[in-house]
């Protein structure tokens, strides 16, 4: 089972799962520059980016006007 798999056994959807491996693989970044990344529509990495967010899983920082994402310490 592979990490992909592992984090969907562990409730989350694949959009999300993908969204996190790309958090976890560059650290931070824009929505943008993750929906750029893996190839998926911007409004539904922010959509998916937030219902990671309600979960605990990424949390947002605000940096020159911009929301930058990374996933939460836990």
């Amino acid at each position: 089972m592979d990490l992909n798999e592992k984090l969907q056994a562990s409730g989350l959807t694949g959009n999300e799962a993908k969204v996190y491996l790309e958090l976890l693989k560059i650290g931070e970044s824009s929505a943008n520059q993750i929906a750029k990344n893996i190839g998926m529509d911007r409004t539904l990495v922010y959509t998916v980016l937030n219902h990671l967010i309600e979960k605990g899983q990424v949390n947002y920082i605000i940096k020159k006007s911009k929301k930058i994402f990374s996933c939460s310490n836990l």
